[in-house]
């Protein structure tokens, strides 16, 4: 019995082995081996986001995924600019918190109710209803967001094994799952489809920027462009956006430290392109325009203070590695110096945070451990 199960065992190693070695040797048996674990990642995804389509139908979970197909209705009867008519001043609106009824242009993100109801149009012809249609999105954009974090994992550590683990992942986790369930018409599921996509373009973007051969211009704007715009899209989303936004902020204010040796000239002003530009694409989003003091604006928004920030690593270019252009004999800005500066800055930020000069909203504030 024993040399029996030896022997199966021995069998088996050889067959995996071979097919290892086959699949290893192959590029083409590589792609479809992953397209085939990131499909079968797909799908589970909607197996268990579509688990409760048996016992509840295509029902709504809260009412905030009422909301959000009420205003998917409202944009699909009236048209898509009808969504920036949705104040208080609309006798429409006041049928939620009655009788002062609700802001949405100011409260609530434009992209789901502009999708949901311009989409509708086409796929009413499929026989579905605009209840249906609505109930579906989570789950529809779970499996982009699936696929997304494939391409965004295998980018950043530039392997195929990660990015199917990441797809798995983002599949089968509760914390992933929950608010992408079908009838979960909520915004953060369906941000993770531009979080993912944005670090997709980002990293190329980096990776670029880091090769001893520059890559030509057409290809920096394109991909700056489009993490720009994935980042932007958050915007039209979910109020996160202001943490990502300000977590790609930092980064770039504290590369002279991180990544001293790939900061040059294109590195900086591509990294203060894209912060530019998502605020820029995030404009058609006025809760998120609000939110950064853009509109109506604000001297001491938040916006204008992480593109303000934008100058320090500036100036450690100009001062730290191109000082000679300025007829400097010895930087006056060395990777320490910088450093004590950034720290200067931070406590400066916090000070002015802490006595209300710089006013930043409740959620941010405690996103940043300022509790009092």
């Amino acid at each position: 019995m024993s040399s029996s199960i030896d022997v199966l065992a021995e069998k088996v190693d050889r067959v995996v082995s071979s097919l290892v070695e086959r699949v290893h040797s192959s590029q083409r048996l590589q792609r479809v081996l992953v397209a085939s674990l990131v499909a079968l990642s797909a799908l589970l995804a909607i197996i268990i986001r579509t688990a409760p389509l048996g016992l509840n139908g295509f029902e709504f979970f809260e009412f905030d995924s009422y909301i959000e197909y009420w205003q998917a209705k409202y944009v699909y009867e009236r048209g898509p600019l009808a969504w920036y008519t949705l104040t208080r001043k609309n006798p429409d609106t006041h049928v939620f918190w009655y009788p002062w009824g609700r802001d949405f242009v100011f409260t609530s993100y434009p992209f789901l109710p502009l999708w949901i109801g311009t989409t509708y149009h086409l796929v009413k012809l499929l026989g579905l209803s605009l209840e249906q249609w609505s109930a579906v999105q989570p789950v529809l954009f779970a499996v982009a967001a699936v696929i997304a974090a494939y391409f965004a994992s295998r980018e950043v550590s530039n392997s195929r094994v990660s990015g199917v683990l990441a797809s798995l992942l983002l599949a089968v986790l509760p914390a992933a799952v929950e608010r992408s369930v079908i009838g979960y018409v909520e915004k953060e599921g369906v941000a993770a489809v531009f979080v993912m996509l944005f670090v997709y373009f980002y990293t190329k973007l980096l990776r670029e920027l880091s090769t001893s051969t520059p890559p030509p211009r057409s290809r920096l704007l394109l991909h700056t462009t489009l993490a720009a715009l994935s980042l932007a899209l958050v915007g039209w989303l979910w109020g996160g956006y202001v943490f990502i936004l300000g977590t790609v902020v930092a980064f770039i204010v504290i590369s002279p430290v991180l990544v001293n040796r790939y900061v040059n000239r294109d590195f900086v002003l591509y990294n203060i392109l894209v912060v530019i530009l998502a605020q820029v694409f995030a404009l058609p989003s006025p809760a998120t325009t609000n939110t950064l003091g853009w509109y109506p604006f604000r001297l001491r928004g938040l916006g204008l203070l992480l593109v303000g920030s934008l100058a320090l690593p500036l100036l450690y270019y100009y001062l730290g590695v191109e000082y000679r252009r300025l007829s400097l004999k010895k930087p006056l800005l060395t990777t320490g110096r910088y450093t004590l500066l950034l720290v200067v800055v931070l406590v400066a930020g916090a000070v002015l945070v802490a006595t209300g000069v710089v006013p930043i909203s409740g959620r941010l504030a405690w996103a940043l451990g300022l509790r009092f």
